[in-house]
């Protein structure tokens, strides 16, 4: 049977805190609760260090018993970290639209996570972004920071993980397996006329992979595009070997034909190593060859 459309109503829950939260993480759901009932606990398990952390839970449209829920599952988690919305699409619009639409940055304070709901994030997640933007936040080459261990070469898709001391680097290639975009470069992101643009970037193997999908379904080439234009590079960690601070279950959807399983182990404790980022980012290309090295 079919949701009824007064259970499509938006549900948003206040926050127990007055302190405004500038922290909002978006999950982007459909059909799958049980990975989204994986997902929402491994949130609720992170160290948000006191702070106020929205919480948004944005479920596709498309109907069915896994699609009821889904909804069931987002409506009845309790989040106790700031306000609460359940976000429920009347139709079925994709996954780049819900990306396209997840996130309109208040100001260039703000800060948003995507997630997937075959992700989940390590405790330290919430730590570990929140001083990369301390740090590297205002380099104007900075794209965003991703919790994805990188390990694709952007310019022939082959495992190349960058090697960096297990510090952070910049890469050209943006990591969606947990993604936060710098507010300044989203919006101007959102502001792309993508209706009339090839967003073909020569010698990158993405490009050949956007040719050969749905019209429209792999968003991320035009990030990748932007990326191009404008030079920037998003802020990844590999933490060692096996270990991440997300994994993708890799579970079957618009990215993976058949359940794979996932990527990474996750890291469950924070590095007191990590306490002093390099006040230099080394930077690397769509090659995963370094590039520059520039002063924070």
């Amino acid at each position: 049977p079919q949701v009824p459309p007064n259970r499509h109503q938006n549900l948003s829950t206040e926050r127990p805190t007055s302190n405004p939260a500038i922290f909002v993480v978006i999950v982007l759901g459909w059909k799958r609760h049980a990975s989204l009932r994986r997902l929402l606990a491994s949130l609720t398990a992170s160290d948000y260090m006191g702070d106020a952390v929205d919480l948004d839970i944005k479920i596709d449209g498309g109907g069915g018993v896994d699609w009821e829920r889904s909804i069931a599952v987002a409506r009845e988690f309790e989040w106790g970290f700031g306000r609460k919305r359940v976000l429920v699409s009347e139709q079925n619009k994709g996954l780049a639209h819900a990306w396209f639409t997840g996130w309109t940055p208040p100001s260039d304070e703000h800060r948003a996570m995507f997630l997937e709901d075959d992700i989940v994030v390590s405790p330290v997640w919430y730590r570990w972004v929140k001083l990369m933007y301390q740090t590297y936040g205002d380099l104007p080459y900075v794209a965003g920071v991703s919790l994805q261990h990188q390990t694709l070469r952007a310019t022939d898709g082959q495992h190349d993980p960058i090697k960096n001391n297990h510090e952070p680097f910049g890469y050209n290639l943006l990591g969606t397996w947990g993604f936060s975009p710098h507010p300044k470069h989203w919006r101007a992101f959102l502001a792309v006329d993508r209706a009339k643009l090839d967003p073909h970037v020569p010698g990158l193997v993405t490009s050949s992979w956007f040719k050969s999908v749905k019209q429209g379904s792999m968003w991320t080439q035009y990030f990748i595009w932007f990326a191009e234009q404008h030079n920037l590079y998003t802020v990844h960690l590999n933490p060692g070997d096996g270990v991440a601070l997300a994994a993708n279950f890799r579970e079957k959807g618009e990215h993976f034909r058949w359940t794979l399983g996932p990527d990474f182990e996750l890291v469950t404790r924070w590095n007191p190593a990590w306490d002093d980022p390099p006040k230099t980012l080394r930077l690397y290309g769509w090659d995963c060859k370094e590039v520059a090295v520039l002063c924070g």
